[in-house]
């Protein structure tokens, strides 16, 4: 019998809809051992539960950066579920195509991100973070941690779909920042530009164009 990986997904949430990441997630063709709504608040634990799906009430601490709530809500997931090889933190407002998870699936040594999405062995979350994530202030720290500690990082190849519209009011500087950002957190060289670029064709958004100039100068900037 062939070995098939026990895949926990952990979906941090406050008030988004879980519907979109829950269905993906059950299309997937390498599908989760179990999925796990850590959510914020009662009301986003009552849809989740609605919907079927397994969900605890996670009190956020007091903390004013959003990460370390998120981190928190995490750890909390992981104590009470600890039967799991791989460990794959997504938003819940994402879609995932099809084959998302399969072609995602990191090798045990490695750990694969994408913005906020970390994919993660147990065996290297045991062996770098004691089995709970550090309580930092953004995911680029986790990022960070793992390349001192010599673990091998890669961005995704089939990157999840955002589906909150785009907030098309920010100015420019906002978006060249994210692009800035992202080669910081290790994203692709040549994944990257080209979902940027399926974005700006489906979005149409000139912010996207000025991410893309943002990644690359940023890129350019530190070889």
């Amino acid at each position: 019998m062939s070995w098939y990986p026990r895949i926990l997904v952990v979906i941090p949430t406050l008030k988004d809809d879980p519907q979109p990441i829950l269905s993906s997630l059950k299309n997937q063709t390498l599908k989760p051992t179990k999925i796990v709504f850590a959510c914020g608040s009662i009301d986003a634990k009552k849809k989740a539960e609605k919907l079927g799906a397994e969900a605890i009430y996670v009190k956020p601490p007091n903390s004013i950066l959003v990460a370390p709530r998120v981190i928190n809500a995490i750890n909390e997931v992981i104590k009470r579920f600890q039967d799991f090889d791989y460990l794959l933190r997504l938003d819940c407002d994402w879609r995932l195509p099809k084959n998302c998870i399969a072609t995602n699936f990191p090798a045990e040594d490695k750990v694969n991100f994408y913005g906020p999405a970390i994919f993660i062995s147990k065996a290297t979350l045991d062996d770098v973070f004691d089995g709970r994530f550090p309580l930092v202030e953004s995911e680029a720290v986790l990022l960070g941690i793992l390349k001192m500690k010599g673990i091998q990082t890669d961005s995704f190849n089939c990157p999840p779909i955002d589906t909150r519209p785009v907030d098309k009011a920010k100015p420019w500087k906002y978006w060249f920042a994210c692009g800035q950002m992202s080669t910081r957190n290790g994203a692709s060289m040549f994944r990257y530009p080209f979902s940027l670029t399926l974005k700006f064709i489906r979005e149409k958004h000139i912010g996207r164009l000025f991410e893309l100039i943002g990644f690359l100068s940023e890129e350019l900037r530190s070889h």
